[in-house]
C-alpha cells in the first residue's frame, strides 16, 4: 500500500512538472542599429546580422535567440556574461573580457566629399573647412582621430548629418560605407556622395565571453563561419541589402 502511494505521488508530481524545464536557446546579442539590426528582429524580413545568424543556426542545427541592443549594452551583457554569444565588431579594449573566434568579413571606414569637392589622398581632408560628419563616439582610425588639423562636425545620427550635406552645411561625412550607403539611400542623398576616402577598415566577428571562447556551442559557430568565409556568403548578403561598392 505504501508503495503504491509512494508511486502514485511520483507520477502526480512528474506530471505536474512545469515545462520550463526544457532549456532555452542560447542568446546571440547583435547591435540594434540599421542596417545592421533592428529594435526587434523579423524572421521574415531580418536584418544583416539577423540573416547571418539565421543562416549559422540553419548550418549548425541550433536555435538561438536573437537580442538587438544598443552596442553599450550588448558589450556589458558579454563582459557580465549573460550573452552566449554575438555578432559585433572587433575592438581592442573589449578583448579584456572578450573573445573573437572568428571573423566573417571586414568593412572599411571612409570619408566622403560633397561630390564636386576634392578628396583624393588624406591631406585633402584639412581643405573640407566646411567640416566632416562624425557620429559621437565612433572611431575613424588612429590618424583620423588624433589629427586636429581634420574640421569635424559631432553629430549624433547619420540622417540628420547626411541631411546637413544635402543642405551644404558640411563638406563630407565619415562613417562605415555599410551605414552611409544604407542612409544615403534612406534620404535620397546617394547622388551628393562624391570621393571616397579609406581610413582603415573594421572586422565583424564573432564575440563571446572569455569563459566561453572554447565550449562545444562556441567551437560549433566557428566551424559554421569559416564556411560562409570560404564562401563569401556575407560579403554577397550585404551586396543584396546595400549594392555594389561598399567593399
Amino acid at each position: 500500500m505504501i508503495i503504491k502511494m509512494l508511486l502514485t505521488a511520483l507520477i502526480s508530481s512528474l506530471i505536474a512538472a512545469p515545462l520550463t524545464a526544457v532549456a532555452e536557446p542560447p542568446v546571440w546579442g547583435i547591435t540594434n542599429v540599421a542596417p545592421w539590426g533592428g529594435e526587434v528582429e523579423n524572421s521574415e524580413t531580418p536584418s544583416i546580422s539577423g540573416a547571418i545568424v539565421q543562416e549559422i543556426s540553419r548550418r549548425v542545427g541550433i536555435e538561438f535567440r536573437i537580442e538587438p541592443l544598443p552596442y553599450a549594452r550588448l558589450l556589458r551583457r558579454i563582459e557580465a556574461d549573460t550573452i552566449d554569444i554575438a555578432l559585433s565588431f572587433r575592438r581592442q579594449d573589449a578583448e579584456a573580457f572578450s573573445a573573437y573566434p572568428a571573423c566573417l568579413f571586414r568593412v572599411p571606414i571612409v570619408a566622403y566629399a560633397r561630390k564636386g569637392l576634392t578628396l583624393r589622398q588624406y591631406e585633402d581632408l584639412a581643405r573640407l573647412t566646411g567640416g566632416i560628419g562624425v557620429i559621437r563616439g565612433v572611431t575613424y582610425g588612429e590618424r583620423f582621430d588624433q589629427d586636429p588639423a581634420v574640421p569635424r562636425s559631432v553629430e549624433t545620427d547619420f540622417p540628420p548629418m547626411l541631411r546637413k550635406l544635402a543642405a551644404g552645411r558640411l563638406d563630407g561625412v565619415a562613417g562605415s560605407t555599410v551605414m552611409l550607403m544604407h542612409y544615403a539611400q534612406q534620404t535620397d542623398v546617394t547622388g551628393l556622395l562624391g570621393d571616397r576616402l579609406l581610413l582603415t577598415l573594421t572586422e565583424v566577428c564573432l564575440q563571446v565571453p572569455k569563459v566561453r571562447a572554447d565550449v562545444p556551442l562556441t567551437r560549433a559557430v566557428v566551424t559554421a563561419v569559416q564556411a560562409m568565409v570560404a564562401e563569401g556568403w556575407a560579403e554577397a548578403l550585404i551586396t543584396r541589402r546595400i549594392g555594389q561598392g561598399w567593399e
